[in-house]
């Protein structure tokens, strides 16, 4: 299970967002091949594009399988001026997805303790 502890820090550096990155591994977790996993992420990258926002609806899972295919397009010379920033927003949302659960389950606790 991912922690908080985990994250790099806000504003982390390409090294730290890359090294992050690889602590997931998408082709055993979303889709084997790298093709399908970059064809699974293409309309995902089309609304954010639009948007400038990451998607509010993905998961800690799915946003770390995006920030993996970016590292791994990174390693394969796909990477450009603005892959650490967008490594940032998924890394930021994945923070607040993170933040999220953690509210979560502590309204659940006090639920329980008032039952």
């Amino acid at each position: 299970m991912l922690h908080m502890s985990d994250l790099p820090p806000v504003n982390c550096s390409m090294d730290q967002a890359l090294e992050f990155a690889a602590t997931y591994n998408a082709y055993n977790q979303i889709a084997a091949e790298p093709e399908t996993l970059s064809a699974m992420y293409e309309p995902i990258r089309r609304a954010w594009k639009q948007s400038t926002e990451v998607p509010e609806w993905m998961g800690v899972d799915l946003l770390r399988g995006l920030l993996f295919l970016m590292y791994r397009e990174d390693r394969f010379g796909y990477g450009d001026d603005s892959t650490l920033r967008q490594m940032h927003q998924v890394i930021e949302a994945i923070r607040s997805r993170l933040n999220e659960h953690l509210e979560d389950e502590m309204r659940l606790k006090a639920l329980a303790r008032g039952s």
